[in-house]
């Protein structure tokens, strides 16, 4: 049987309507705009010419173990150099875009472009404007821009601890927890970058116990002080007391084998059964016990039975603090060991090198801590202890400067907020976290033995941060007020005569009918705004200009200019109020200092960072060192036809930079080295063989022997290197001295006796206030006799030596040291037979 249906009826036919499609509207504010302008500049201003300046000694060392991983010759970590996050970078950067000074600085220009860019992440925190501000101050840093232009660990470093700074604060505003992975990440990657996380994690650390003991078990911090004062008493006095024997010396030189186990065996045995150490690991058992103690007990009498200790100690707080963000983190385990497991993961990643180097493990975990820990008596540098106070104002004066007032303003917030009177919102939080990672990092920095110029910038971020949330402060109160409705007869008069604050400030009530224009809010602060920043850069400019003359005095006016400003802004203040006058200075004073950071920082990215006439620069590969390699690689493929030819170099004064600079040459197994380390003992004992092409020799090993073994080559010299001339600044107090023999410039010996003479801090404050009364001189003119071609005396000339006044403006606004850089010079050697082809290459 079949079955059959009948046909559904057709549904009526309607004809169909065209609707236009509308685009989604895209709407692109007026902050996304100045981001993405600040994106553009960022990029410029990092990459741009990256290339023109020669690679100085660390660097090259960077670029070379870089350069070796990218062609598969492995990496293996060594405290000496830092973290492997670096040579990974740079290794990719090669792998993508070949080896050349450019692309060895790409990594670090990157990351100077996101950390311009992180401060978008901060708007919630400091406010918008805050946030901007800041992305505009991390621009123009003069430090932070020439330090992302060079391979150093520094910019990775400041990276990574701004987004720890971020995640810290997201997290403790909403607990979410893509915030803890991000801390976590950035932590772990701080340590593969550099030992100075150690002390990152410390502060941040110390800084959250604080907030959490103080609010949840003031019985445990009270504790924890009484611990730490304990121990540094035994630390201090126990060992004089009862003439206890020094801890043994760390073994830290790998150089001379004390990697292995058989020389840490001994050290462990003799560290671990030290007194003191004992001691000090009985104090610490007795404070755990205390600890475990008093978190048992503590709340028992106020939460219901069945309570997890969690919930008994940071339940319960305000939502939105750090103790309650503290007790959602302790809760949600799963993301707690999601993110230590990732961070664990990365770091044995960089660390063994994708597991190509298991010892890695062992490095990176412990020796790294005590490699550097060495270091700390060693004091590399030889830098004194004042260091960092002349350091911050020179290469970051907008961070020391506002950095200094915002943290005189937060911490009187913070103890209106611990007395009652304010509440603890997220943006005080943010800054009273930067206050103390700054003051922090500042100490810590200023107490360590090895102070070098990089290290400055781990300093000027935070103080930077800092500044430009007080800045953003005082735009969105000017902005606020602006918004308000005017009431015109409330407004300051502008007079026909002069009157009040030049002009600007109200007239008594009696006289304002004679007004004949008044100023809106945003007028008048705009006009004193401009008006007193146009004044400051006029007078800066004025004080370069005077200071031409040598012979010119601009004491007056250096004084007399802020107290002008100062006094202008009083009077303001006396019209409109102090706090919108005290806004209106912050933003006047800014302006003239971020075109002061733009003016050093330029000079130093573009045109002065080949010349050490800055401390930022500290050492620096001379501009004849990539001339003379374009010359020798044109002499290579015009005598051979290609990129090669036998050099021979001393394997102390000139492998660095020249491994690097020769790294074609050495793949090919072009180079060959002569005598051995350290610098000076670099010898040739036979003349080198007949196919050798170019000997190079630095100053430290020049002898006698290259006129015995060189006789077939002729000689040409340039400079290798050199170097800020430290004494200008050592010499406004008296510096200490480096307990270091391969430092001789900077030992003080009393010639009498021999022995080394220290300073006390007596003689330091002598010096510096002698040196500050110097600064009252006038320039000096001497007339010195001439004499004529023919021997005849000639008209005396006049010399004038410049008021002391005037050198150190010119050094701090032009970077013109008053003495003459250091230099380290070397030999290059070529064949007589190939003179005058080498010759028509370098005078063509």
């Amino acid at each position: 049987m079949v079955e059959t249906t009948s046909p559904r009826p057709h549904a009526a036919w309607t004809p169909r309507i065209a609707v236009p499609r509308t685009m989604p509207r895209i709407v692109v504010t007026t902050e996304q705009l100045a981001y993405g302008a600040i994106f553009i500049a960022a990029v410029l201003t990092r990459f741009w010419s990256l290339g023109t300046r020669a690679l100085h000694h660390d660097e090259s060392l960077h670029a070379w173990f870089s350069y070796q991983y990218a062609i598969g010759k492995g990496y293996f970590h060594d405290p000496l150099m830092h973290g492997p996050f670096l040579f990974h970078t740079g290794a990719a950067m090669f792998a993508l875009f070949g080896a050349s000074d450019a692309s060895a600085r790409y990594g670090t220009a990157l990351f100077g472009v996101i950390l311009v860019m992180l401060p978008w992440l901060l708007r919630p925190l400091i406010g918008r404007w805050g946030a901007l501000v800041t992305s505009v101050l991390l621009l123009v840093s003069p430090s932070i821009l020439y330090y992302s232009r060079l391979v150093r660990h520094d910019i990775y470093l400041m990276t990574f601890t701004f987004l720890i700074i971020i995640a810290i604060g997201r997290y403790v505003q909403t607990p979410q927890a893509r915030w803890v992975y991000v801390g976590m990440l950035a932590l772990a990657l701080a340590h593969t970058n550099h030992e100075a996380s150690y002390l990152i994690a410390l502060l941040f650390g110390a800084f959250l116990f604080l907030i959490v003991t103080w609010r949840a078990a003031k019985e445990l911090l009270a504790a924890t002080f009484g611990y730490l004062f304990v121990l540094a008493a035994t630390v201090a006095v126990v060992p004089k007391v009862l003439h206890l024997p020094s801890l043994p010396e760390i073994p830290w030189d790998a150089s001379k084998g004390e990697v292995s186990w058989a020389s840490w065996q001994p050290y462990l045995r003799t560290l671990l059964g030290s007194p003191l150490v004992l001691l000090v690991l009985a104090w610490t058992a007795i404070y755990i016990m205390v600890a475990v103690y008093i978190l048992s007990t503590l709340r028992l009498r106020e939460t219901p039975e069945g309570t997890t200790p969690n919930d008994r100690l940071f339940g319960g707080w305000t939502a939105g603090g750090v103790v309650d963000a503290f007790h959602r983190l302790i809760e949600d385990r799963r993301t707690l060991l999601g993110a230590l497991g990732a961070a664990t993961v990365v770091w044995t990643l960089l660390y063994t090198s994708f597991f190509t180097n298991i010892g890695g493990i062992f490095s990176g975990g412990g020796y790294s801590l005590i490699y550097w820990l060495g270091q700390h008596d060693v004091h590399r540098g030889g830098q004194p202890f004042y260091y960092y106070a002349f350091m911050w104002p020179l290469s970051g004066p907008l961070s020391f400067l506002f950095g200094i007032a915002a943290g005189g303003v937060t911490l009187s917030r913070f103890i209106g907020y611990a007395r009652g009177l304010r509440p603890m919102t997220t943006r005080l939080f943010m800054q009273v976290m930067l206050l103390w990672y700054g003051a922090g990092i500042f100490a810590v920095l200023t107490w360590a033995g090895e102070k070098m110029p990089w290290l400055i910038t781990h300093v000027v971020l935070p103080f930077t941060i800092l500044s430009a949330s007080l800045i953003g402060e005082a735009i969105e109160y000017l902005a606020a007020h602006w918004r308000e409705k005017v009431d015109f007869a409330t407004l300051p008069p502008l007079m026909g005569r002069p009157a009040g604050a030049l002009g600007i400030v109200a007239n008594p009530p009696q006289v304002r009918g004679s007004v004949a224009l008044r100023f809106d809010r945003r007028t008048l602060d705009c006009s004193v705004i401009a008006g007193a920043a146009l004044l400051i850069a006029g007078w800066f400019f004025a004080l370069n200009r005077i200071t031409d003359n040598p012979a010119a005095d601009i004491r007056f006016l250096l004084v007399a200019m802020p107290i002008v400003v100062v006094a202008f802004f009083a009077l303001y203040a006396l019209q409109v109020g102090v706090k919108r006058s005290l806004s209106a200075a912050a933003l006047a004073f800014a302006l003239p200092l971020v075109l002061f950071e733009l003016h050093l920082g330029w000079n130093l990215a573009f045109f002065g960072g080949d010349v050490p006439t800055d401390m930022l620069v500290y050492t620096q590969t001379a501009p004849d060192m990539p001339r003379m390699m374009e010359e020798l690689d044109e002499l290579s493929r015009q005598t051979t036809g290609r990129d090669s030819g036998l050099v021979v170099m001393d394997s102390s004064s000139t492998i660095w930079p020249m491994n690097w600079y020769l790294r074609e040459y050495i793949t090919a197994n072009n180079v060959r080295t002569f005598g051995g380390q350290p610098a000076g003992q670099s010898q040739m004992v036979a003349p080198p063989p007949s196919d050798v092409a170019v000997v190079m020799v630095g100053n430290d090993d020049m002898g006698a022997w290259e006129e015995q073994y060189l006789t077939n080559f002729q000689r040409t010299d340039y400079v290798m290197r050199w170097w800020f001339p430290e004494e200008y600044y050592r010499n406004f107090t008296y510096s200490p001295d480096a307990p270091r023999p391969d430092y001789p410039g900077l030992w003080k010996v009393d010639p009498a006796t021999g022995k080394e003479v220290r300073a006390t801090w007596g003689d330091t404050a002598t010096k510096a206030v002698s040196s500050v009364r110097a600064l009252g001189g006038k320039a000096e003119s001497v007339q010195l006799a001439t004499i004529s071609a023919n021997g005849e005396m000639g008209t005396p000339e006049v010399h004038v030596t410049p008021a002391p006044t005037t050198t150190l403006w010119r050094y701090f606004a032009l970077r013109e040291p008053p003495l003459t850089v250091g230099s380290f010079n070397f030999h290059l050697y070529v064949r007589n037979d190939l003179v005058p082809t080498f010759n028509e290459i370098r005078y063509a």
